[in-house]
């Protein structure tokens, strides 16, 4: 340490910095999304990986404290390996020609997409889902 600074001096600073800048916690009932929201995203197909782990990483640099993305089978391995701040769900297979089928994802292992979105602040949709989705041909018939 320079000359005349003691260690009581710096701890002193220490605590007056993390008084002023980091914000209180609630304690005992905090936890994950307590605090800057959970955010869902559905979106994403083989050929855009990136566009539904952007729109999940832009909600994490505002603040959401937990971001899961629903999408395609072949894209969720894909979006886990770009990084562990957003969760990833295979919700749906890529391609397929029918609706969204909670019990068939069920029965492949995926993730029942409506159960979670229940337990969200917000839900983005769209983003790389693409012209061919399961989401937009069913709409069309």
């Amino acid at each position: 340490m320079p000359p005349g600074i003691t260690a009581v001096d710096v701890a002193e600073r220490a605590m007056r910095f993390r008084d002023a800048y980091v914000p209180k916690l609630a304690g005992a009932r905090a936890y994950k999304g307590s605090h800057g929201g959970k955010i869902g995203i559905v979106g994403g197909s083989s050929t855009y990986s990136g566009a539904p782990y952007f729109a999940a990483r832009a909600a994490t640099q505002c603040g959401a404290d937990l971001v899961h993305v629903f999408t395609s089978e072949k894209c969720a391995p894909v979006i886990k390996g770009y990084g562990g701040d957003v969760v990833a769900h295979a919700s749906w297979e890529d391609g397929a020609s029918a609706a969204f089928d909670a019990e068939r994802a069920k029965a492949r292992g995926g993730t029942d997409m409506r159960a979670w979105t229940s337990r969200m602040d917000g839900i983005v949709f769209g983003p790389g889902l693409g012209d061919r989705s399961p989401f937009f041909t069913a709409a069309e018939n």
